[in-house]
């Protein structure tokens, strides 16, 4: 499978949809072994928050695999109120790989009083597989 770095993937996600304002992508072990999962984050529009985070995981997925490789598949994304970044500006792809890591050792982020899967730095819904 060709190589292709987070900053193809994150352009083609953010140009996806006006409502998504930024992405970041990156690739966590699964906790019991085999191929990385592409887990992406992003950040919404102020005005334009009509996405959840299964139809922007779709969205995505389908811009990714019209304009990257149909074999990619997104397993997740989580909407953030902001991209965790250092003093260059540069998106901390390190720490959101630990916070994807971590929350798939601890089977999957926690879950909202209606069952729904939430992200836990920002308690907004995860895309489901």
């Amino acid at each position: 499978m060709p190589q292709v770095s987070s900053v193809e993937l994150e352009r083609v996600c953010t140009a996806a949809s006006a409502d998504i304002a930024d992405a970041a992508a990156v690739a966590v072990p699964p906790p019991g072994g085999g191929p990385d999962h592409l887990v992406l984050f992003l950040v919404l529009n102020p005005g334009g928050k009509t996405l959840d985070a299964e139809a922007a995981r779709a969205l995505c997925q389908a811009a990714v695999r019209r304009e990257l490789n149909p074999l990619f598949k997104i397993h997740s994304v989580a909407l953030r109120e902001s991209l965790p970044r250092t003093a260059s500006n540069k998106v901390m792809r390190r720490v959101l790989r630990e916070q994807a890591a971590a929350e798939a050792r601890s089977g999957g982020g926690g879950r909202s009083d209606d069952g729904e899967r939430r992200d836990k730095g920002s308690g907004q819904p995860c895309a489901k597989l």
